[in-house]
């Protein structure tokens, strides 16, 4: 996890600089509808999720939000993917 600008307000996680994965799960749900919200299925249906995810959420949504011009551009590494046996 990075923030890519060093002006506080507008940084994810504040002057937080060693997030952990809790922080990271907390500051999706925060950039994503509310796992509460009145006819959620048909609102994931229509963004092609399955299920209530905030990641694969903003991997549809890239985070964006109606009150803020930020965005979440996410990226993955294949040395870092966890892989069962």
């Amino acid at each position: 996890m990075e923030n890519r600008t060093d002006q506080l307000p507008l940084t994810a996680f504040g002057v937080n600089k060693t997030p952990g994965w809790e922080e990271f799960r907390e500051f999706l749900e925060d950039r994503c509808v509310p796992g509460t919200r009145f006819h959620l299925k048909e609102l994931l249906r229509d963004m092609g999720v399955d299920f209530y995810d905030p990641m694969l959420i903003i991997e549809e949504t890239k985070g964006r939000m109606a009150e803020d011009d930020q965005w979440i551009r996410i990226h993955y590494r294949e040395d870092a993917l966890c892989q069962n046996g």
